[in-house]
């Protein structure tokens, strides 16, 4: 049920709205129509494969060949020793044949 106040309300809510409102500028303007680009007719250049050996990158899987480890001993605050190995580097072979090497600093 709607009393009058409702509809007092609801015109009051409307008398603040500015007078200079207009719905229809609140449209979308006609869009531009520009000139389709007609037919094109081209040829396709052939690249160099990026997926060759020689593109250079790393291919996976790698797998582990050798490591070089370096053994440092740990000693906690009560005199509790530990060795902990290090590794220096790692020798990988990648999916290609190639040889990758990863070198590690040692720990600070």
């Amino acid at each position: 049920m709607t009393t009058r106040s409702d509809r007092q309300l609801v015109t009051d809510l409307r008398s603040l709205i500015a007078p200079s409102f207009d719905k229809r500028r609140l449209q979308l303007s006609a869009a531009v129509v520009k000139p389709s680009l007609g037919a094109v007719n081209s040829v396709a250049v052939k690249q160099n494969d990026p997926l060759t050996p020689t593109a250079g990158g790393i291919a996976s899987p790698l797998t582990e060949q050798s490591r070089t480890e370096v053994i440092r001993t740990l000693t906690a605050d009560d005199g509790t020793e530990i060795d902990v190995a290090d590794a220096s580097s790692i020798t990988f072979l990648d999916a290609n044949g190639a040889t990758v090497v990863m070198n590690f600093s040692p720990p600070s």
